[in-house]
């Protein structure tokens, strides 16, 4: 039976120790495609078909859950902008936002494309209350959504905010990490090959 794992490392010498602290059977899990990290000892993975794990303790343990019964979404993108309060973001169809402020026991749904076209890649919270999804180039213009109320509410950023037009970018879509900020300036990486 294959299965997967996550692995830490708490060595800060040049070569790092690493060892084995969850690993769950293929088919409960699916595969990780995004990991988050609260600075104070929470993590919070996003898998396949709706699957997300929890580790409270330093990663020590973890918990696996289902945001919703059947859900076929891909969370490539994950956040922790506050205590408790998690994300967890689809790529493909239907691109969703979801959000939990009980550390993944309970999710609700916060945003959907209602177009049918999005296809999200990254999150990026620069505080506990704004924050960002980068997705795929829609309508000639690159998809970005934002939140200023710790993502109860997103709206798309206006396509006259893009110069020059960037109707072909796109990100990878199983990095959580092209989006960074410094200050008030925040970079993102794309691709349009």
């Amino acid at each position: 039976l294959m299965g997967i794992g996550l692995m830490g490392c708490a060595s800060k010498t040049a070569v790092p120790d690493w060892e084995v602290v969850g690993e769950w059977p293929l088919d409960s899990l699916g595969a990780i495609m995004a990991v988050a990290h609260d600075g104070e000892g929470t993590y919070f993975a996003g898998g396949v078909s709706g699957w997300t794990a929890t580790g409270t303790d330093h990663g020590q343990n973890w918990t696996i859950s289902r945001v919703q019964e059947n859900d076929s979404s891909h969370f490539r993108a994950v956040a922790i902008p506050e205590k408790n309060a998690f994300f967890a973001v689809s790529a493909g169809q239907p691109a969703l936002i979801y959000k939990s402020v009980d550390a993944g026991a309970a999710w609700r749904l916060m945003h959907r494309d209602s177009t049918g076209l999005d296809f999200y890649d990254a999150l990026h919270f620069f505080n506990g209350v704004k924050g960002m999804v980068y997705g795929d180039a829609t309508d000639s213009t690159s998809r970005i959504l934002l939140t200023e109320d710790n993502g109860e509410s997103w709206k798309a950023l206006p396509s006259d905010r893009f110069s020059p037009n960037q109707s072909t970018d796109h990100g990878f879509a199983a990095s959580n990490s092209l989006i960074s900020s410094f200050g008030r300036k925040v970079w993102v990486a794309t691709s349009n090959a």
